[in-house]
C-alpha cells in the first residue's frame, strides 16, 4: 500500500473513517474503498479514494447521512477567499459553468458545492474521465487542470449509502 501526504482536512475525514474496526476494505477498479461502522453512533463511514498514486486525490465519502466530494493536490491553493473558481467536465461532455467551490481552512482541499452534488454524481456514474480546472491568480489568469479516471465509480457508488 502506498502512503501519501494528506492535507489536514482529508486527514480528519480519513481518521473519522479509521476510528473503529474495519468492515470492508477493498479495491474497486480505480478506487480504494474503506467502509466502517461506528458502533457507538450506529453510523457508517464509507470512503472512496481515486487511485492516483497519491497526488492529486479525489475522495468521495459518507459519514452517516453526510456526503462529501473533495479534491486536493497536497499543496496550498494560494488564495485569500474561502472558495475557488472551478470548472469541471466528464468525458467529452460540455464543461460546467465556472462555479465557486468551498475551500478547506488550510487551503489544500476543495469541496463540490452542495447544490452541485446530485448532478456531479449522476454524471460521475456514467463517466470514464473527470477533468477539474481550478482558476487562480488575480484575474484568474492562471489555471491548473487535473484529470481522474472514473472507471469503477458506478460500482463504488453502491457502497456510498448516503447518496441513495
Amino acid at each position: 500500500m502506498k502512503y501519501v501526504k494528506l492535507s489536514t482536512s482529508l486527514v480528519v475525514f480519513v481518521m473519522i473513517a479509521s476510528a473503529h474496526a474495519q468492515d470492508l476494505s477493498k479495491k474497486v477498479k480505480n478506487f480504494h474503498l474503506v467502509r466502517q461502522v461506528d458502533d457507538m453512533g450506529d453510523t457508517s463511514v464509507a470512503l472512496g479514494v481515486n487511485d492516483t498514486d497519491g497526488n492529486p486525490m479525489l475522495l468521495f465519502g459518507c459519514s452517516g447521512d453526510e456526503f462529501k466530494i473533495m479534491f486536493g493536490d497536497n499543496s496550498s491553493f494560494n488564495v485569500t477567499d474561502n472558495s475557488l473558481k472551478v470548472r469541471w467536465k466528464f468525458d467529452k461532455q460540455k464543461t460546467s459553468p465556472t462555479e465557486d467551490w468551498g475551500l478547506s481552512t488550510d487551503n489544500t482541499v476543495i469541496f463540490v458545492p452542495r447544490e452541485e452534488k446530485v448532478e456531479f454524481l449522476h454524471k460521475a456514474n456514467k463517466a470514464n474521465l473527470l477533468a477539474i480546472n481550478v482558476l487562480v491568480g488575480p484575474q484568474y489568469n492562471i489555471s491548473h487542470t487535473w484529470k481522474f479516471s472514473m472507471k469503477g465509480f458506478s460500482e463504488l457508488s453502491k457502497y456510498l449509502t448516503c447518496v441513495k
